[in-house]
């Protein structure tokens, strides 16, 4: 449900080679922000060292298509400067990838959160769940992310930190695990997304 005129939110999510961990995020976000009817928001992914003019690795590939996702006709991207730019916020797969983005644009800094990490200040910062009542993503993100700003330090990361583990070159479990730490997390960033009047996904 988007605001009429209102322009629409972009989200990146980046990792090392824009085959595995970011596409996953990419496709499993926008489809769970469509399945909530939630319209106007764009996820976009890119690498810091993207392997060029390839597709989705082939078991993540297999992963998303199990949970009947199209990744037909998907294109990786090096992350650029300018995509960082346009982004309302930048999810990384990793602490390190988090430092690149920074290192890209420095003003990216306040809104460049890993995944794993935004997803667990997330919590803290839809308390109130006054957010929802904004109509445009765009402002929704804003005062998402800035509540999240505020709550950095005060939530501990789980046992095994904030980064997603990298499945490239392992076997086919590999893969599942990493799907299976980035899938809950994801599911949590488009639940807090989805404005009021329309509920909940979770």
């Amino acid at each position: 449900m988007s605001t009429p005129g209102s322009e629409p939110a972009n989200i990146l999510v980046v990792c090392t080679g824009n085959i595995c961990r970011s596409p996953y995020m990419q496709f499993t976000l926008n489809a769970a922000l469509a399945a909530a009817g939630v319209d106007d928001i764009v996820v976009a992914s890119a690498g810091t060292h993207a392997v060029p003019d390839s597709g989705v690795a082939p078991h993540m590939a297999a992963l998303l298509r199990a949970e009947g996702l199209d990744v037909d006709g998907y294109t990786t991207r090096q992350l650029t400067a300018a995509m960082v730019a346009d982004a309302d916020i930048v999810l990384t797969a990793e602490r390190a990838h988090r430092k690149q983005v920074v290192l890209l644009d420095p003003r990216a800094l306040g809104r460049t959160f890993t995944l794993l990490q935004f997803s667990r200040l997330l919590p803290v910062a839809t308390s109130s769940g006054r957010h929802r009542a904004e109509q445009s993503a765009k402002t929704r993100l804003k005062t998402l992310i800035e509540r999240c700003v505020a709550a950095r330090g005060t939530v501990s990361p789980a046992g095994s930190g904030d980064d997603v583990a990298d499945p490239w070159g392992f076997a086919p479990d590999a893969y599942r695990r990493s799907a299976d730490q980035m899938r809950p997390a994801i599911h949590t960033v488009a639940d807090a997304l989805v404005p009021r009047g329309i509920g909940s996904i979770i």
